[in-house]
Order: C-alpha cells, then sequence, then structure tokens
C-alpha cells in the first residue's frame, strides 16, 4: 500500500477499526494534512505500516523519506526563488546568491542524485533483513555429509 492508499484506508474503511495495530493516533493523523505530513516522516508510521503488513519495499521507501527528508525538495516557489525541503526547511534567494540560473542548477542535481541514493538506501535497508539464502544442493550436501559423519 502506498501512502495515499493507506490514509483512504484509514479514513475510508471500517475494517480499518478492527485491525489491532491501528491506533487512534493513526486515525487523528489521517484526518488532517498537516498532522499527516508530520505523521509520515515520524516512527509511529513505521508501526502503522507494519499494522497494514506493506511490502518491505514500501517500508524502506518510507525510512528513506524520513532519514533523508532535509534533501528532498516537497516544493519550489519560483517567483520568490524558494525551496522547501520535505522536512519543512526552506531555501530562500539568499542561499543562491540571488541567481536564479544557481536555484536551478541545484535543483535540477537534487533531483538527479535522488534515484541513485534512493535506491542505495533502499538496498542496504532490505539486505539487513534478507534471510541468507541456502541452495538446495547445499541442504542435501549437508545432510548426506551429517549422515556419512556417523
Amino acid at each position: 500500500m502506498k501512502t495515499n492508499e493507506i490514509r483512504i484506508y484509514l479514513l475510508n474503511d471500517r475494517s480499518a477499526l478492527d485491525n489491532k495495530g491501528i491506533e487512534l493516533e493513526y486515525l487523528e493523523a489521517a484526518t488532517s494534512d498537516k498532522k499527516w505530513d508530520e505523521f509520515l516522516l515520524s516512527d509511529k508510521y513505521d508501526d502503522l505500516l507494519a499494522a497494514v503488513k506493506a511490502n518491505p519495499y514500501e517500508r524502506a521507501h518510507q525510512a528513506f523519506r524520513r532519514e533523508e527528508a532535509h534533501t528532498i525538495i516537497k516544493s519550489v516557489d519560483k517567483a520568490d526563488m524558494k525551496v522547501t525541503m520535505l522536512d519543512g526547511q526552506t531555501r530562500r534567494a539568499k542561499f543562491f546568491d540571488n541567481n536564479f540560473f544557481k536555484m536551478e542548477k541545484w535543483i535540477e542535481d537534487q533531483n538527479a542524485s535522488y534515484n541513485k541514493r534512493k535506491r542505495k538506501f533502499i538496498n542496504t535497508y532490505l539486505a539487513k533483513f534478507k534471510k541468507k539464502q541456502i541452495s538446495n544442493f547445499h541442504i542435501a550436501s549437508n545432510k548426506l555429509g551429517d549422515f556419512l559423519q556417523k
């Protein structure tokens, strides 16, 4: 489930109230846009993803958004030369030396590196939770070896 789907599920689906892992705090956050944005960057959202049994990729992506909120661009106001990051920080014209082209270049660089940073973070995040995979050959070899040693 993606973020919007989870929010719609909390607000509109009666079965959400029957889910044991869902708390009243989650429902309160879903009712307000400002609370929901703050909730997405909190650790409580991980608990909600676990409660709705979201796939590991969604959990890893949300962890990336939470950890890198200061580098992810939320909105750009080109008229005022103001860039707002996901965690609420703003970069104003002074940050770009009052140069529109520097701002455009900075935004382009941030957007270009986003996918690479996300992929690297998610791969390391998922690698922590993957089990060591053993092939059937190794299982058979170990059993045969155990039998021969006896």
